[in-house]
């Protein structure tokens, strides 16, 4: 691949990516945006595909999440939903190298508290959560579990435990190294650090652009969430996918004695992110054309199993008709 080509591909520029915030019973944003600029690069940094930062997509982002948004099923909600939280305790519990009596929990942006409830069902010494949505009350007096109705911090807390875990969490997290360094400071020494992400590399492979939205910051692959626990010094990192390839579990320990030296490589990730780009641009370049032509036809054009994000970025005379 030539200089120009690299540099051409540097970022992906989106002016008019659709806003969402999830199913809603009316056919309106709660005031939000429909639309909302998205760009999104390779952060060497860190070695992750991110949407770049902008503090004015921050904003929407807060006034988004106080109206509720969710861009998913909540865990132990439907039998979806159960399936969902059976196969990330599955997980959870893979890491714990003692029994569950004398195994402590903590949930980083636990929601109602499912899966803490769970843990305490099958006999968990100690669990405790973290949320700062109005889930942490309703979950903590329906489950009987203690939730911090608060955003995380070290301080935050007086114990020290065994297992701490995120689910769904980091994806949607500015400075994701960050966020996990201050986890690792309340675990046990050989405590184990977990964390469940969507998992973005097939998507991304494909040149899917329907992964993309505004409150993923991160967009994780296997080897780059893998990646994050070497750097945040974790020794004997691993990892598993979860059920139908949706979910990224990555694990890690936290020792003094036999931290992970730092060696990542990054040049996959790098490779993965251009070819997206380039991908994405000649399909939205070729439906454009498409659309077009069409239009001079004096056809109309439909949709058939979803693709909002896709409608949004094209121009078209005429709403578009979606069929399912």
């Amino acid at each position: 691949m030539d200089a120009g080509k690299k540099e051409q591909n540097s970022e992906l520029q989106l002016t008019t990516l659709p806003f969402n915030i999830g199913v809603v019973d009316s056919p309106e944003n709660k005031g939000l945006p429909v639309r909302w600029p998205f760009t999104l690069e390779f952060d060497e940094n860190s070695s992750i595909i991110v949407q770049k930062y902008s503090a004015e997509t921050d904003k929407v982002l807060e006034e988004a999440y106080k109206k509720g948004s969710l861009l998913s099923i909540s865990l132990g909600e439907g039998s979806f939903g159960v399936k969902k939280a059976n196969d990330a305790l599955k997980h959870i519990l893979s890491v714990c190298d003692k029994s569950l009596t004398e195994t402590s929990f903590l949930e980083v942006g636990c929601g109602k508290g499912y899966l803490l409830y769970r843990l305490k069902q099958q006999g968990a010494q100690k669990v405790m959560g973290c949320e700062p949505g109005p889930a942490a009350i309703t979950g903590s007096e329906e489950f009987n579990i203690e939730i911090k109705n608060n955003f995380f911090t070290p301080n935050l807390l007086s114990d020290r435990f065994d297992v701490v875990f995120s689910y769904g969490v980091l994806e949607h997290v500015q400075n994701p190294k960050q966020f996990l360094e201050s986890q690792i400071q309340v675990l046990n020494e050989q405590g184990k650090l977990l964390v469940a992400v969507p998992n973005s590399q097939t998507k991304l492979q494909l040149g899917d652009m329907n992964i993309l939205a505004h409150e993923h910051w991160n967009y994780f692959t296997e080897q780059s969430v893998k990646n994050l626990l070497v750097r945040c010094g974790l020794s004997k990192v691993d990892s598993a996918i979860g059920i139908n390839g949706a979910m990224i579990y990555a694990w890690g320990e936290k020792s003094q004695t036999d931290r992970t030296e730092e060696e990542v490589d990054d040049t996959s990730e790098k490779q993965l992110f251009s070819t997206f780009v380039a991908q994405v641009k000649e399909s939205l370049a070729l439906l454009q054309e498409k659309i077009n032509d069409s239009e001079k036809q004096g056809k109309s054009v439909g949709l058939y199993g979803g693709g909002l994000n896709v409608f949004g970025l094209l121009n078209h005379s005429s709403e578009p008709r979606f069929f399912d």
